[in-house]
């Protein structure tokens, strides 16, 4: 086997082929984060983007996408927007990723979102998460009546939300998909402000991200595309969501509702909505991505599970980076977990606020 390390644009089509019908063909791949069309977006935006491209006899039997730091190490290709990562291979394909890194000329590699059935080919720790998500395979009223069995009320307390909206603000209507800049930027300024709210990173922060959204909106294809839903009140913007589907999968991204529709619930009326247009569009997956707020265990008909750890072949930086994430790993079950988060977010905000006066926002 060898190894070529390159940019998505320098992506041949017979690659890009190769790479589709890799996607299609295996479940496990079936988020958009998977397809070649997220990596050449991202790629448009990001100078440092690249695909090792796995080959047996010059052809390519597998795609690793990344971002290169200037360093030599690897990390998620869009960075902290990337929801899914790891290899896009053929389902008998050999997993190594230490020989992977060695092959690529790659010092290491830090992931967050690693599919488990790879995370077994790493032997260094790692912290698993769960990833939910809403199965629609076999429509929008069973999936609402599998809910409905499993004990959960979101559906009755949505319609509840939706009649009253209905009567005292106006129709309630849903645009699964309608590309205007005016929505896109509410979803964006809505994030951005939610963000610096809860003293969180701004994942917005840098210009290309907001670049790739946009872009994202803009790419309409059968196997790939964005998705721009709009709900709306009487003829008022009560929320928005700006995502990407790969053929029967939607990835449920940035949902954002107007502060002036909170007592109705907007954004629980906005999934629901969206999730019955969806099963309508052919959609039989919607994945909320990484996270345990609230909303997404009561939609949630099920959870995968996500893997986050570091390979890393360095002789010192590698042993200190594993002992690093063990610390973390620590923390994070021990009495002391809210204060260290209270402190990394202070850090966090410091470092942000300190980089964007003296250096600018970062562009790659």
């Amino acid at each position: 086997m060898n190894y070529r390390l390159v940019h998505p644009r320098d992506l041949t089509p017979d690659d890009l082929a190769r790479w589709s019908d890799m996607q299609s063909a295996c479940a496990e791949f079936r988020s958009p984060y998977f397809r070649p069309e997220f990596a050449q977006l991202v790629g448009r935006l990001r100078p440092r983007a690249r695909v090792a491209v796995l080959q047996t006899q010059g052809d390519p039997i597998g795609f690793f996408p990344i971002h290169l730091d200037s360093r030599g190490a690897a990390g998620p290709l869009a960075g902290t927007l990337t929801d899914f990562q790891g290899l896009i291979a053929a389902p008998d394909t050999s997993v190594d990723f230490p020989q992977l890194l060695r092959g690529s000329r790659l010092a290491a590699w830090r992931f967050d979102h690693l599919l488990t059935s790879q995370a077994r080919h790493v032997a260094q720790p790692t912290r698993f998460a769960d990833s939910p998500y809403l199965e629609l395979s076999d429509g929008f009223a069973a999936y609402a009546a599998a809910r409905q069995a499993a004990g959960s009320k979101i559906a009755s307390r949505v319609r509840q939300m939706v009649r009253k909206l209905e009567r005292e603000i106006g129709p309630v209507r849903l645009a699964f998909h309608e590309p205007g800049e005016e929505a896109t930027q509410f979803v964006i300024r809505s994030k951005i402000e939610q963000y610096h709210r809860i003293a969180s990173v701004n994942h917005l922060a840098p210009d290309w991200t907001r670049a790739l959204l946009s872009d994202i909106r803009d790419f309409q294809s059968e196997a790939f595309a964005g998705v721009l839903s709009v709900l709306y009140a009487g003829d008022r913007l009560a929320a928005a969501h700006l995502g990407m589907r790969s053929r029967d999968t939607l990835h449920y991204w940035y949902p954002a509702h107007h502060a002036d529709f909170e007592k109705y619930s907007p954004g629980l009326v906005l999934l629901e909505e969206v999730a019955r247009a969806a099963a309508d569009q052919g959609i039989t997956r919607i994945d909320l991505g990484k996270g345990d707020e609230p909303y997404k265990a009561r939609f949630a008909s099920d959870v995968a599970q996500v893997a986050e750890g570091t390979i890393d072949l360095r002789p010192i930086a590698g042993p200190l980076c594993r002992g690093l994430s063990a610390a973390r790993a620590w923390v994070r079950q021990s009495p002391l977990r809210t204060p260290a988060e209270q402190l990394v977010r202070g850090m966090r905000t410091w470092r942000r606020r300190t980089t964007a006066k003296w250096n600018g926002q970062a562009t790659t």
